[in-house]
Parts: structure tokens; sequence; C-alpha cells
């Protein structure tokens, strides 16, 4: 996370960060970047449940993937 900041720059605005978890999120505030969520289990499918969830709480949706099942 880190090296990405420090080559790209911030991330354009409405970028949903997820941080894998709790040193990334530290990571992630230590910079000033906002967190939309932080993987419950700190997995490639963790991070993509929270960036579902993340997103749709962006997009005002109720939907979430348990009542998708």
């Amino acid at each position: 996370m880190r090296r990405l900041d420090e080559t790209l720059g911030a991330p354009p605005a409405g970028t949903l960060l997820v941080a894998i978890g709790p040193t990334t999120r530290a990571e992630l505030d230590a910079r000033g970047l906002p967190v939309a969520a932080v993987a419950e289990q700190q997995t490639m499918a963790g991070i993509v449940a929270a960036l579902v969830e993340a997103a749709a709480r962006a997009d005002g949706t109720t939907s979430t993937q348990e009542e998708d099942r």
C-alpha cells in the first residue's frame, strides 16, 4: 500500500479503499486516506466481500450479499 501511494499518489475521488486487515487500515489512516471497509477475513474472498458491502453502502442500496443469497 505504501509503495502504491508513493508511486501513484492519492486515489481519485470516489475510490473505495478496502483494507485487508488492521495493519493496512492503520497505514491508510496514517496517510489520511479514507477507508471504506476492512475485510473480516484476510483473504481475497474477504476483500471482495468487504468491497461489495462498501459499494452497496456507497450506492445507497440496502441489499447485502447475505440478503441476495
